[in-house]
């Protein structure tokens, strides 16, 4: 370890808890925002919060006399469900939260919530490739009071800070790029599309058909006859971004749902016809040939006899 540092457990370094308990009965129409997980993750990724409960702010201020409430350069990670969301809370905010669900990391001295932030993520991170293969989906005070982290002279803390902060807004920024030139690249797709069945249609030797006219009709599978497994793709297994078939499911006759029907086989195409602004459309290559779709999907088979 490098001179100067030390290595500690956090439950050595500060206080982690949670809140008092808040029963439903003390909800209120408006007054002090209570958080669950949903909004300490919509925080924590810089989003816009849906703000759904309150407590009357008496209750609020009865608690921090009491028990102390959250305040600037504390920390709350969720614990439950979606782990490891965190947020670092700011001088102006004014709240309170659901316990169990959220822990509570505060009286932390000579240490930079950004830079224990960081050494939360990378705990979790470990969480989570350990539990490859089944979901790890809770976190508890005592396991995290355990952990043993590096400690730095705060203004060591600092410039390793910065240099991460400076790192991962590189990353975002580059994200940010590509999905924006997914995003042109589309555009001018569709407009080029648009161009050459507009202007295709009023060209000599064009043909206007309907798809009913040009596609094969397909089939659906008889569960009651069969002994084998099939790779199912439902409408979440399409991917709005990339338009490929992400993910699938494994069915037979014993767990297929009722959807589960369609066949598809190799260069079709499949078009989500439940809600359809949704786009989700998609090429069925040699991965999916001969298995199953759902019924929520039109299948489109070319007929190649066609000229």
């Amino acid at each position: 370890m490098k001179k100067g540092w030390e290595k500690k457990s956090l439950g050595d370094l500060g206080t982690l808890t949670s809140s008092k308990r808040i029963y439903k009965k003390e909800y209120v129409k408006d007054g002090i925002p209570f958080y669950r997980s949903k909004e300490i993750k919509e925080l924590g990724n810089k989003k816009e919060i849906s703000l759904e409960l309150f407590i009357d702010e008496k209750r609020y201020l009865e608690i921090k006399e009491k028990f102390g409430v959250p305040q600037e350069g504390d920390i709350l990670i969720t614990a439950v469900g979606t782990i490891g969301e965190i947020y670092i809370v700011k001088k102006q905010d004014k709240f309170y939260f659901k316990d169990g669900n959220i822990i509570w990391l505060k009286d932390f001295k000579n240490l930079n919530s950004n830079y224990i932030k960081y050494l939360l993520n990378n705990f979790v991170d470990q969480l989570k490739s350990m539990s490859i293969g089944s979901a790890y989906n809770a976190l508890t005070i005592e396991k995290l009071k355990l952990y043993n982290v590096p400690i730095p002279p705060l203004a060591e803390q600092k410039q390793i800070v910065a240099k991460l902060g400076k790192a991962f807004a590189a990353i975002e920024k580059a994200d940010a790029n590509t999905k924006q030139n997914i995003a042109n690249a589309k555009e001018l797709f569709q407009s080029r599309l648009d161009e050459i069945f507009t202007n295709g249609a009023n060209s000599k030797g064009w043909v206007t058909k309907k798809l009913g006219d040009v596609c094969e009709k397909t089939t659906n599978i008889k569960w009651e006859t069969e002994k084998n497994s099939y790779k199912y793709i439902d409408l979440t297994s399409v991917s709005r971004d990339t338009l490929k078939i992400e993910d699938y499911k494994s069915v037979n006759k014993e767990n297929a749902p009722s959807r589960a029907k369609k066949i598809v086989l190799l260069n079709d195409v499949i078009f989500g016809t439940t809600r359809p602004t949704l786009k989700r459309v998609a090429l069925i290559d040699d991965i999916y040939h001969n298995q199953i779709c759902s019924t929520g999907f039109a299948v489109l088979r070319a007929n190649n006899e066609i000229s």
